[in-house]
């Protein structure tokens, strides 16, 4: 392998002062920029120092699903720890519902919108997503 860069050695055995410090500042500039420090995007909900708000959780998982429509598996993993922070919301039920609906999980559906109804029976969503689903059946 070495003997693949043999004719690039020679040319540095040719370079004057001059042309090695202008390569070894051009060198450093490239690794730079590979090692800099990844710095993430701001995210639209700041996180409890001690990680227990549910509503972090759910704006992660609707960020998993910006970046990308159909990364559904991270979705639900960020929606599921959501609901074990706060199993009392209902938004989150209707999310994991939804997810389970795009992910042709149909037990699943039923059983998030079931507990989401049984937190807030008059959820418009789940309502919604309910009479939706009822109407599909019909025809």
């Amino acid at each position: 392998m070495i003997e693949d860069f043999k004719d690039d050695a020679l040319l540095f055995e040719k370079a004057d002062v001059d042309q090695l410090t202008e390569a070894r500042r051009l060198v450093a500039a490239f690794e730079d920029t590979l090692f800099e420090v990844y710095v993430p995007y701001e995210r639209a909900y700041e996180r409890d120092p001690n990680g227990w708000d549910s509503d972090y959780y759910y704006e992660l998982g609707k960020d998993a699903l910006r970046e990308d429509e159909k990364n559904f598996d991270a979705a639900m993993v960020y929606f599921s720890a959501a609901l074990t922070v706060d199993p009392f919301n209902s938004n989150i039920y209707y999310a994991c519902a939804l997810v389970s609906l795009y992910t042709d999980d149909a037990d699943m559906m039923f059983f998030y919108i079931n507990e989401g109804l049984h937190v807030e029976p008059e959820h418009p969503g789940l309502n919604g997503l309910l009479d939706t689903i009822g109407k599909v059946g019909e025809q």
